[in-house]
């Protein structure tokens, strides 16, 4: 999975550690022009939590009838 600098940090809303790392992003809002181009990637800092898929995916998904899964919207900036 590509790790891409796509967190928009001023829109989202983050809980930080002491050492100023992510403790956790209780609202995402991603750089739409750093994802264009991928179906899947994660946010560096981040990488352990959560794993973007753009629309085309969720279509794919949704059109092939498969479980499994669970989509949030995320706002795009």
């Amino acid at each position: 999975i590509t790790i891409i600098e796509a967190l928009d940090e001023d829109r989202s809303i983050i809980k930080r550690f002491s050492s100023g790392h992510i403790m956790n992003v209780e609202k995402y809002a991603i750089k739409q022009s750093m994802v264009k181009k991928n179906a899947i990637f994660k946010l560096p800092g981040v990488e352990k939590m959560d794993v973007f898929v753009s629309d085309e995916f969720v279509n794919a998904v949704n059109k092939a009838k498969l479980t499994g899964f669970r989509f949030e919207e995320v706002d795009l900036s």
